[in-house]
């Protein structure tokens, strides 16, 4: 797993490369802790290059959402492949977030809806 953050305005875009493992939930849960202790607050998920998801991973991100959401900060994902879109729906985590097709239309709607 390699994680890449960038910068948009106040929006942090963590891009997540390769299948995030159980060993690796430390790290990722660091590296969004650091972005968070910086002050910014809206966060979207690059999951193009993410291929798989386990359980543990899933449970991470709920306790990051809201984490974020008690922030009153928002949480969006993009490039969702149809797999985690389905693991998405059946959990019902579809309603904590909005998922766009890709990054631009992603920051599009977050520009134009402050």
């Amino acid at each position: 797993m390699n994680i890449e953050i960038s910068k948009y305005s106040n929006i942090c875009v963590v891009k997540v490369i390769g299948n995030i493992k159980y060993d690796d939930i430390d790290d990722f849960d660091s590296s969004i802790n650091q972005e968070i202790k910086k002050g910014t607050r809206d966060f979207i998920f690059d999951m193009k290059e993410l291929p798989y998801i386990n359980s543990a991973v899933i449970g991470e991100f709920v306790r990051l959402i809201r984490e974020i959401h008690d922030l009153h900060g928002k949480v969006f994902f993009c490039g969702v492949r149809p797999y985690l879109q389905n693991i998405l729906e059946i959990t019902g985590l579809v309603n904590l977030f909005q998922i766009f097709p890709d990054l631009p239309r992603a920051l599009e709607y977050i520009q134009l809806n402050k």
